[in-house]
């Protein structure tokens, strides 16, 4: 068994060109979401802050396994709208983002933290998150919660917490051989049509309210800097105690 286990090392340091590295760090840039209450992209009257943290394991210079951890806050108004009916509908939100989601990137170009001959790559990723939501609105002076209010006809309870399908692209480069910097911009597909609230028809007129037949967006754009754990060639010395 420790034969099977040194041969499994030494394919894996084969595969990775024996280089192995780990990052942890900080993320923060701007994030809107796209649905009835906003069609357009970055615009400013939506856009508002994200921020978190990132540990990104990097098991050969292509590829990279990253966990992210996200705060911030997305809006939508029908007040900025250029729709004549979205104006008359006047509907409006707000609601805080909490994000868990694991990412694999893919390096278009041999990327090594801290080597000058491999400084710079574009990549893309995707994988898999979970996020938590909860859509409130202006009443008064106060805002509430709009989950439980019966805003449309024969609404049900949503699940605050919805799996979430991250994609997007960015660009990394070295600035040194502890510090590495991305910037990054990613859309969030999500499985949900009610991170604004709305979706069917109101509850007492029947007028169509929302369009239920897309989900809704959520983004991230930003800056990422990381500083770097470890990076080591040691596969050897993990099998040198094998016997």
């Amino acid at each position: 068994m420790k034969q099977f286990y040194a041969l499994c090392f030494l394919l894996f340091c084969t595969s990775s060109f024996a280089q192995k590295s780990s990052e942890i760090g900080v993320i923060g840039g701007g994030g809107f979401y796209l649905g009835e209450l906003n069609h357009a992209l970055f615009a400013k009257e939506s856009t508002k802050l994200m921020y978190g943290v990132v540990a990104r394991i990097n098991p050969n210079p292509r590829v990279s396994f990253r966990l992210n951890l996200l705060k911030g806050s997305i809006s939508g108004d029908d007040g900025f709208s250029a729709d004549p009916l979205e104006n008359d509908r006047n509907l409006h939100f707000r609601s805080t983002i909490h994000e868990v989601s694991f990412q694999v990137e893919f390096n278009y170009f041999t990327f090594e933290l801290g080597n000058p001959r491999y400084p710079f790559t574009n990549y893309l990723f995707g994988g898999l998150g979970f996020f938590k939501f909860s859509p409130e609105g202006q009443l008064g002076a106060s805002w509430e919660s709009l989950r439980g209010l019966p805003t449309e006809y024969e609404k049900k309870n949503y699940p605050l917490i919805q799996p979430s399908l991250p994609f997007g692209g960015g660009v990394k480069i070295n600035f040194s051989d502890k510090i590495t910097a991305s910037a990054e911009w990613g859309l969030r597909i999500t499985f949900t049509d009610y991170l604004d609230d709305v979706s069917t028809i109101y509850p007492t007129t029947f007028e169509q309210r929302g369009n239920s037949k897309t989900k809704d967006f959520y983004s991230f754009f930003g800056l990422m800097i990381t500083y770097v754990m470890k990076n080591d060639d040691s596969c050897p010395e993990l099998l040198s105690g094998v016997r």
